[in-house]
């Protein structure tokens, strides 16, 4: 394993604001490269524990009205996405975890529960004591987020709630439980939320400034990586070699939808020219992270190329969507 994987592996949340940017970077990829089995994701989660509550954001909240307006638009943002994230992650884990096939599956599951509690308070401390999101607490912090959450971030997140929700309904099988993970693992932490979260630490490696916002995250990325790599290993037994061409083709019908939703969740309901163009290059991005994502589940190549065809058509739907003029703040 690479010299900056294992760093940040065995780093303590201390040392985690000092860690170089590609330390952060390339640990997911080396994570997903080793094929970890539940079990050996169950063995790094026991060993990588980490506090929300052992960081100080007193520094951070005085750094943050120095910090360019423009750049905390776009940290108020991705603060913005990540809570709803990993609120949703929190509220919607447990019937997966019920559903969940056999014992190894059950128990890494049941830490990833307690990884989307720590990763919702951390945001919740973030937002209150750095000063990053004006809030009155948690539920007006997530009902504000909502209220600017984009249209595609929007569908993305019922689409979600309701393959959860197909989950409880007393008849869900192997195939529900499958076709949710690949959306839940995937789409919404694998291809959005670790990108997005690595994309703020390099924001805010090579200074000064925000390292107990910087240290949080980079502790969220290690868990993240279990978390999408647990989705991996599970697609992979489920829909790979030996999946029926029915289990195969209704999870791949999952993964088009979302996969298109999430390359649109930076674009406005009614979008600048300027704010359309940032959509489409983040489109763009989010289309090769999917294709990485994807290439990892040894799927058929035919089911491959029908869900990149599906991405495709969405990316260029935000590349016309119409835009509008405003007028200067």
């Amino acid at each position: 394993m690479p010299r900056w994987s294992t760093l940040l592996d065995e780093a303590t949340l201390d040392e985690m604001s000092e860690l170089p940017a590609e330390a952060v970077i390339g640990h997911a990829e080396s994570t997903f490269a080793s094929r970890p089995t539940y079990q050996t994701l169950y063995r790094a989660w026991d060993r990588q524990h980490w506090s929300s509550e052992e960081l100080d954001f007193e520094r951070d909240a005085e750094q943050w009205k120095r910090i360019p307006k423009a750049t905390r638009r776009r940290l108020e943002r991705l603060i913005r996405h990540f809570l709803i994230g990993e609120y949703s992650g929190l509220d919607l884990l447990a019937p997966i975890s019920l559903c969940a096939p056999d014992e190894d599956a059950l128990l890494y599951l049941g830490t990833q529960v307690g990884d989307e509690a720590r990763h919702t308070r951390l945001l919740d401390r973030i937002a209150r004591e750095a000063a990053l999101l004006e809030s009155d607490g948690l539920r007006a912090a997530l009902t504000e987020s909502w209220r600017e959450a984009t249209p595609a971030q929007k569908a993305l997140n019922r689409f979600e709630a309701e393959l959860v929700g197909s989950l409880t309904s007393g008849t869900a099988g192997y195939d529900e439980w499958m076709r949710t993970v690949a959306v839940f693992h995937l789409v919404t932490e694998g291809v959005l939320a670790l990108p997005a979260q690595r994309g703020l630490v390099r924001t805010l490696s090579g200074g000064t400034m925000l390292q107990n916002v910087k240290a949080g995250f980079v502790a969220m990325t290690r868990d993240e990586a279990r978390h999408v790599a647990f989705g991996i290993e599970a697609l992979r037994r489920g829909v790979g070699a030996h999946g029926t061409p029915a289990r195969v083709d209704a999870t791949a019908e999952s993964l088009r939808r979302a996969l298109a939703l999430a390359v649109a969740v930076e674009l406005p309901e009614t979008p600048t020219e300027e704010e359309r163009d940032e959509a489409l290059l983040f489109a763009r991005d989010m289309e090769a992270e999917a294709h990485r994502r994807l290439r990892l589940l040894d799927l058929p190549a035919g089911v491959v190329q029908w869900i990149g065809s599906g991405i495709a058509d969405a990316v260029e739907a935000v590349a016309a969507a119409p835009t509008v003029e405003r007028a200067p703040a």
